[in-house]
């Protein structure tokens, strides 16, 4: 299957998702329509990035789906299909609201010095070829984590910047995530917030009553599922693992960070420990989102 047949099928899901959604069995059958679909990106003959990009689309459409058919969507088909698009950005529709238009400079700033410590990572990616293994995988690592944390801030600056020109407000996609004093804060508050509150919905807030310890085990595995499906299709089965496991040891991390009372340590003590944990666990991370460019340490 061509990409430009997976890309048509997506587009034609969201649209069935969106029509569907109006009435709860409707969004029901929605629901079931996106599950069929998930494999679809598996057929796709594409490059690792664009079927992990495809694969993604897939994954993010059929949880929107789910989230529909729980909460449906105020208003028509026209804000249901826009709520089933932009979520695929995690940008979360329902709290829109119209404002003057502007051009915001912070946004603006904040791109052009994403981008320059971007660049700056690439260079020092590329200019320790003739270094020793062992050395080079250690300045790589974390110039790689870099490079993913500025593209982060620079799609959310960018966001931002449209949606200030456009007269409208949305929530943030991230909330400066390298302020974050633990990891329980650095997950739930700042990391991807449109993602994070669609697994605290889906997944967190019906086990909580029940134990907090078993919704938040429950919440990052159904993350460590969906990632790992993402990677499995577009990479194979070792990168799959990885992500997993990755998302796996979050919990048990946090668990161990509300032991020791981390959210009370000092300031500058709670973003070393999350940075710390963070780095120490990324290249679980790191190694696999490489791959997708078919880069290697």
């Amino acid at each position: 299957m061509t990409l430009l047949a997976g890309v048509t099928i997506l587009v034609m899901e969201m649209i069935v998702v969106a029509t569907l959604s109006a009435r709860r069995n409707g969004a029901r059958l929605g629901v079931l329509v996106a599950g069929l679909l998930l494999p679809v990106a598996a057929f796709v003959s594409a490059t690792p990035i664009q079927r992990g990009l495809l694969t993604f689309a897939f994954v993010v459409c059929f949880v929107q789906a789910v989230q529909l058919s729980l909460n449906p969507f105020p208003g028509g088909f026209g804000a249901r299909l826009a709520s089933v698009f932009l979520f695929i950005a995690f940008i979360e529709t329902r709290a829109a609201s119209k404002v003057q238009r502007r051009f915001d400079a912070r946004s603006a700033v904040k791109i052009l010095l994403a981008t320059a410590i971007a660049t700056i990572s690439v260079v020092i990616w590329c200019s320790t070829s003739s270094l020793p293994l062992w050395l080079r995988f250690a300045v790589r690592l974390p110039a790689g984590a870099v490079l993913i944390f500025a593209a982060v801030e620079i799609t959310d600056a960018f966001m931002r910047l449209l949606t200030g020109l456009a007269g409208v407000t949305l929530p943030p996609l991230h909330d400066a995530p390298y302020r974050s004093r633990s990891l329980s804060e650095f997950w739930g508050r700042r990391w991807n917030i449109g993602a994070a509150t669609a697994l605290r919905a889906l997944f967190f807030a019906p086990l909580a009553h029940r134990s907090p310890a078993l919704a938040l085990f429950t919440t990052f595995a159904a993350s460590a599922v969906l990632h790992a499906y993402i990677a499995a299709v577009a990479l194979g089965v070792r990168p799959a693992l990885m992500w997993a496991a990755f998302f796996l040891v979050q919990p048990l991390m946090i668990v161990i960070e509300r032991q020791w009372r981390v959210q009370h340590w000092p300031r500058s003590l709670g973003r070393t420990w999350t940075a710390l944990t963070l780095a120490l666990t990324s290249p679980l991370l790191v190694v696999p989102f490489l791959n997708f460019f078919k880069i290697t340490l």
